[in-house]
């Protein structure tokens, strides 16, 4: 399904200027293809676990490959991968979601959110203050701990300001990000039955994205 996805990034890791993207130009129109025939398929399978995904159109989830390099000292013009997110929040909005991401020796998925801007995190923090047993619960379950073992630790040194250091969750409200990834070698990205196993895998998060999202849509309201 991703045959043509990783001979051009891996081509394009070692030649990552424009003459030479210009004249493959065909290489990357059908690794693009791919991608968002795979991201579609994923998608289709992912709703079954988390039917908000039904107002995502797969199509526009697919990441663009140019970099911005307007504030960047590394000025090569692409990424050296491709990739593509699910999320319920409204377009331009914050919210919790599921990642996947191609590239040659380093493809991995992700779910949660990734350093929310202050007002989203405060409102996940107040949800952690009176329902942090619930957010425990949901990180000890049996699919969940299977698949991710824990959140990736994004901790402040010390409890955030306004929460009591001996608050009984005090180490998820002093998260800064509330994230899972799982590594994927390249030949488990080749198998069969990669779109199953990732939609199943990402689907072991969901109860973590409803989790964030809901305390950050009822914050908002």
């Amino acid at each position: 399904m991703l045959s043509k996805v990783y001979p051009f990034l891996s081509a394009l890791a070692q030649n990552n200027h424009r003459e030479w993207f210009e004249s493959h130009r065909g290489d990357y129109d059908l690794a693009r293809k791919q991608v968002l025939q795979f991201a579609t398929e994923i998608h289709t399978t992912l709703i079954s676990f988390d039917a908000s995904l039904s107002v995502c159109n797969p199509a526009k989830s697919v990441f663009r490959i140019y970099r911005d390099t307007r504030f960047s000292q590394d000025k090569t013009p692409y990424k050296n991968n491709m990739g593509f997110w699910f999320s319920a929040a409204p377009k331009g909005g914050v919210g919790a979601g599921y990642y996947v991401h191609l590239q040659p020796g380093e493809s991995f998925i992700a779910a949660g959110i990734y350093m929310p801007p202050a007002p989203e995190l405060q409102t996940v923090r107040q949800e952690i203050y009176f329902n942090g047993d619930g957010l425990e619960a949901i990180l000890n379950q049996k699919a969940f701990k299977k698949v991710y073992g824990a959140l990736e630790d994004h901790r402040l040194k010390t409890s955030p300001k306004g929460y009591p250091k001996e608050h009984p969750h005090i180490d998820l409200l002093r998260q800064k990000s509330f994230v899972v990834s799982k590594l994927f070698t390249d030949k488990s990205m080749a198998a069969s039955g990669v779109v199953k196993q990732i939609a199943s895998d990402l689907g072991a998060a969901t109860p973590l994205v409803s989790f964030i999202n809901q305390a950050i849509h009822l914050g908002a309201e």
